[in-house]
């Protein structure tokens, strides 16, 4: 599901910011992940997807359960390729 609105008045600016929220498979078992793989996929699809509908938004957010870590392949795919910040581990480095 993807949100699009660009009616908020934000001061003087007009904004558009897109809201994407997913789901990425689960992990069971980190020592033995059989569904790592999936993540992964799912990652690539996820970051390019936001890469290429979200070029002309001033504002994008990523929502949902990720099932990821900041150590994980899939989380660093996705913060790389889309571009993305982290605000929790943005602000943890101030």
């Amino acid at each position: 599901c993807t949100i699009v609105d660009q009616s908020h008045y934000l001061g003087v600016l007009m904004a558009e910011h897109y809201c994407i929220f997913v789901q990425l498979h689960a992990e069971y078992k980190r020592e033995d992940d059989e569904y790592l793989a999936h993540r992964v996929s799912q990652s690539v699809s996820v970051s390019q997807f936001i890469k290429f509908t979200s070029r002309g938004a001033d504002l994008t957010l990523l929502c949902g359960d990720l099932n990821l870590e900041p150590v994980d392949l899939g989380y660093k795919l996705i913060r790389n390729n889309a571009k993305l910040g982290d605000a929790w581990l943005d602000k943890v480095k101030q």
